[in-house]
């Protein structure tokens, strides 16, 4: 049985989620990963999510792998994951591909005529993109960066570049806030099409 995957090809293996996931109207249930990798699976025109089946934290609080993508309000929160820990090991999912994941949500979410006008996101401290955020800041050279350095910066992240593949680039003042606390820093953006 040929099977196609939405990932990549790493040396000659396929990795990925299913493709078929995203040829139909709605999906639930556990689905297997091109490695064997078992996770839950929801697909609906307001929402698409995949996550290990026991879809826990560990015991530090910590993410577990996964993606998830909901629109609300013609808002499109998502939610992605490609690494997970096992005990004080940072590891990367064999098969989830964020790029990949989010160009292939936004092709179903299209061809559900699910209307998505602007995209929220959050950067956790402990995110690739957050940390992106933060060097693109460079703080040890301006320590207190006005919004417009903020928001520049932002637009130099992973998820920004993505999303502007999309025709979402427009980042204003008003959909954006940075919190730098020593507890839990974290970014929010809305990012809109201009």
């Amino acid at each position: 049985m040929n099977h196609e995957f939405i990932g990549k090809t790493i040396n000659g293996e396929p990795r990925g989620v299913p493709a078929n996931i995203f040829n139909q109207d709605k999906f639930e249930g556990k689905i297997y990963t091109a490695s064997g990798w078992p996770l839950y699976c929801y697909v609906s025109p307001e929402q698409i999510t995949l996550t290990d089946p026991d879809n826990s934290f560990d015991d530090l609080g910590r993410h577990p792998c996964g993606f998830r993508a909901d629109v609300i309000n013609k808002f499109l929160i998502f939610a992605i994951y490609t690494k997970g820990f096992k005990g004080d090991r940072q590891l990367k999912h064999p098969d989830l591909f964020a790029a990949e994941l989010l160009k292939s949500s936004f092709n179903y979410f299209k061809r559900q005529n699910t209307q998505i006008d602007s995209v929220l996101c959050h950067w956790e401290a402990e995110t690739d993109t957050y940390q992106q955020f933060i060097n693109a800041l460079d703080l040890d050279q301006n320590p207190e960066p006005g919004i417009d350095q903020q928001l520049q910066a932002a637009k130099q992240t992973w998820t920004a570049k993505q999303l502007a593949l999309f025709g979402f680039t427009k980042l204003s003042p008003e959909g954006f806030y940075w919190d730098n606390g020593l507890k839990d820093p974290m970014a929010r953006c809305i990012f809109t099409k201009p």
